[in-house]
């Protein structure tokens, strides 16, 4: 790990998953959302998910 970073062990079920990309595009209809719109609200989202904002690596 990094300096800084925590580290939490992966459960069986973490072990288990699929390792795979999922590409995703957003599409908006006119008026879109500003950018920094777009930003407070990933900035919401990790702060209400904070696990989703990390790294998985098997040790």
């Amino acid at each position: 790990p990094l300096a800084g970073e925590k580290v939490v062990p992966l459960t069986v079920f973490d072990r288990a998953a699929f390792d795979l990309f999922v590409p995703i595009v957003f599409a908006y209809h006119a008026p879109a959302p500003s950018n920094e719109a777009l930003k407070e609200g990933f900035r919401t989202a990790v702060a209400a998910y904070p696990h989703m904002a990390g790294r998985l690596a098997a040790a």
